[in-house]
């Protein structure tokens, strides 16, 4: 899996925790990780920022930063021409792939936690998605497809009342 004209994921990674990483002259950017192929980037410098752009970058998706993650920090990394970008979506528990077509980004596809998958660009590295996320409680599962449930099936009075009732339950287990 992954790009023939890309670099040979082979000889592993260097992943990293919020770096600085300069896209340009004047665009310096912190993703949640960013890996870089050992065979483009032997040894890891130890100058931040470090202006060798990523292979691959992942954001953790939060209520504060979705937009813009999804927005500007995407055409930042497009412009960059980083080949591959995840989004991890932890209220849904799910991981999105997007794959660098040109200068705008294809959906690889999009992944939910019960999964276990050999994903772009980590070659043959098998992992669970549902690693990337914390345990989910049973009671918590059953007040999400509970909500889900009442989005659909009830009036708009019963489905308040309701909700009010399931957020209640989840904030409670959180």
């Amino acid at each position: 899996v992954g790009r023939a004209d890309g670099p040979d994921v082979r000889d592993g990674w260097w992943i990293s925790i919020e770096p600085s990483v300069r896209l340009s002259p004047h665009s310096i950017v912190g993703p949640d990780l960013a890996g870089w192929c050992k065979s483009r980037l032997p040894e890891l410098p130890d100058d931040w920022p470090l202006d060798v752009r990523p292979d691959w970058v992942c954001e953790v998706l939060s209520r504060g930063t979705a937009r813009y993650d999804r927005s500007t920090k995407a055409g930042l990394y497009a412009q960059a021409g980083i080949p591959w970008y995840w989004l991890v979506d932890p209220t849904e528990r799910l991981l999105d792939v997007l794959e660098l077509d040109g200068d705008k980004w294809r959906i690889f596809g999009c992944f939910g936690d019960d999964q276990r998958l050999v994903l772009p660009p980590f070659g043959e590295f098998e992992f669970e998605v549902g690693a990337l996320f914390p345990p989910q409680r049973a009671g918590a599962a059953a007040a999400q497809t509970l909500l889900a449930r009442l989005s659909v099936e009830q009036s708009p009075r019963a489905r308040t009342a309701a909700f009010r009732l399931a957020r209640t339950a989840l904030a409670s287990l959180a």
